[in-house]
Order: C-alpha cells, then structure tokens, then sequence
C-alpha cells in the first residue's frame, strides 16, 4: 500500500503539504501493539483520508515519449 499511495501522490499530488505527521505511522503501531484494532483503523483511516484530501484527482498530465526531453 505504501508503494501505490506513494505513486498516487506522485502523480496527483498538489500543491497542498499531503506529508504525514512525524508521529502518525508510531500512533498506528503502538495501536497494532495495543491490539487495539479500533483505534489503528481510525488512525489508518485518518491518515488515508488526510493524504486524499491533499490530491488534485482532476489533473492532467502528459506523456513524454522523448527519452532526450525526459532526460536531457
């Protein structure tokens, strides 16, 4: 999951900070740790929705098929 979010705000990321909280992934395991299912799927569920809310889905983009113009 880490890999696609990580793609996902790659390519729809705007200009909004979609960064996660320097504690927020720690919150998470010391819930798992806890074996506290609730409260890791509403932190799991918080951060997703944090990372959506900072997405431009509506962007477009295009494709380069020049090796010279991608890499100079």
């Amino acid at each position: 999951m880490v890999k696609h979010t990580s793609l996902i705000v790659g390519l729809f990321g705007s200009s909004q900070k979609v960064n996660c909280a320097a504690d927020e992934h720690s919150i998470i395991l010391n819930a798992i740790r806890a074996q506290n299912s609730d409260k890791a799927k509403e932190f799991i569920i918080s951060q997703l929705k944090h990372i959506q809310n900072g997405l431009d889905m509506e962007a477009q983009y295009q494709t380069q098929n020049n090796l010279t113009a991608i890499f100079g």
